[in-house]
């Protein structure tokens, strides 16, 4: 199998249009600093996409998601994105590709990861330059790839 029919076959997968398990954490508020969101036990391929409940405040606000290893340095996951003033319905997703910014689309549609994010044992947590109101529920969709490995809601 080639890299590029690899990467498909792990999005499709991976992604939930395939056998991926579905994880969401509740509509949370925009806490300054990190929130963690999920729990990661062994060696996952996973992608994440994000929905804003309740409109975000119109007030500067960089948004990024990371991994936390319970061994080993943490890795942003996405560079930031400005969600100040996102409405009701915006949708966000990762690129897989820890450099690009984090996508975030009004209400409608979003682009779905390109490639997952294979994260190991750990915390995914949002990380978000300041403190506002509105509220964004993640989902993460994901395949284990280690025996018993399992992504939960923090």
């Amino acid at each position: 199998m080639t890299v590029d029919a690899w990467t498909a076959s792990m999005l499709r997968r991976a992604s939930g249009w395939g056998r991926g398990p579905v994880v969401k954490d509740a509509p949370a508020s925009i806490a300054n600093g990190y929130t963690s969101l999920f729990t990661v036990t062994g060696l996952v391929a996973v992608t994440f996409i994000g929905r804003c409940t309740a409109v975000l405040q119109n007030s500067a606000c960089n948004l990024k998601l990371a991994s936390t290893p319970t061994v080993g340095t943490e890795v942003d996951l996405c560079a930031v994105l400005n969600v100040q003033a996102d409405e009701a319905g915006t949708l966000y997703a990762l690129t897989g590709l820890n450099t690009d910014a984090m996508l975030g689309i009004n209400a409608g549609a979003v682009p779905g990861p390109l490639r997952p994010v294979i994260v190991y044992s750990g915390t995914i947590r949002q990380n978000a330059s300041a403190g506002i109101t509105g509220q964004i529920e993640w989902s993460a969709f994901y395949v284990p790839l280690s025996d018993n490995a399992s992504l939960q809601a923090a």
